[in-house]
């Protein structure tokens, strides 16, 4: 009688320790799956947004040198070669 307990009691403990591995393994590799695709998400949305501050930057660095550029040939328009040095001379 001792023998089928002894050999239902160690059947019973291999097939729990089983589901435990099977469980086990199962769960890593749905977690590191889900993980990988919430790490994804982030890095694509920290990209996104490093790319819409870099263009508004380079926006605002092409808006001042469109601004400078008007100016400069506002400022220049209608001078002749005489009135050019001397503009030049009083810009040093």
């Amino acid at each position: 009688m001792r023998s089928i307990r002894t050999r239902m009691t160690a059947t019973i403990l291999c097939v729990i320790f089983l589901a435990l591995v099977v469980a086990t393994l199962l769960s890593t590799f749905f977690i590191r799956r889900t993980e990988s695709r919430k790490t994804d998400q982030l890095l694509m949305k920290l990209c996104e947004t490093g790319e819409q501050s870099l263009d508004y930057y380079f926006d605002s660095v092409e808006n001042s040198v469109l601004k400078v550029t008007t100016y400069a040939e506002e400022d220049l328009k209608g001078t002749d070669d005489e009135e050019l040095e001397a503009h030049m001379e009083f810009l040093r």
